[in-house]
């Protein structure tokens, strides 16, 4: 109607809350996906204002993440000013769901399953301080594979495959062709 794009004014089964997705998975704010978010230049003296991290990323400001102001899955600062990022980013899966090509209990199903895993990978390496894809991560899956004597030490096999599998299922449900990774 006139109140906007796709707005309905029957409350029915099939309205779906992007909220809700995004509040139960937060895997864009802990540093599961990403090691940094795009800031614009006017946010970067707000950003640090704000108490977040900032990160120098080929020479150009970013919101480093995990992001110190996710906490117990929420956004401590929600309500206050945030990075445009923050409530502009959406991944493949939320788009899909809000697309309707998928179900809130298949969506829900991917988030809850992405969860684990990244908790189980973080249980077996520690925190992942810049995403799945940081430098360190790679370089520890890679250095086993190294026969010169590498000083960062591989990853046990398992460990390895949890990484990598963590990684698949990011690709495949949650990371769009311009999220890079």
């Amino acid at each position: 109607g006139p109140g906007g794009i796709g707005v309905s004014t029957t409350m029915t089964d099939d309205v779906r809350d992007p909220h809700k997705l995004c509040i139960a998975c937060g895997l864009c704010c802990n540093g599961a996906w990403f090691g940094h978010g795009e800031l614009g230049p006017e946010e970067v003296e707000q950003t640090r204002a704000a108490g977040l991290r900032v990160k120098t990323v080929g020479g150009v400001d970013h919101l480093g993440l995990p992001c110190p102001k996710f906490q117990s899955g929420c956004c401590s600062i929600y309500e206050s000013w945030r990075p445009r990022v923050c409530g502009a980013y959406t991944c493949a899966l939320l788009n899909r769901y809000m697309a309707g090509e998928i179900g809130e209990q298949e969506a829900m199903g991917h988030v809850v399953a992405a969860k684990a895993m990244f908790e189980r990978v973080v249980a077996e390496t520690g925190e992942l301080k810049d995403g799945l894809w940081s430098a360190g991560v790679m370089q520890r899956l890679g250095s086993g594979l190294d026969t010169a004597a590498s000083s960062i030490p591989p990853l046990p096999p398992e460990v390895t495959m949890d990484v990598v599998a963590l990684q698949v299922y990011f690709k495949r449900h949650f990371m769009k062709p311009t999220d890079g990774g």
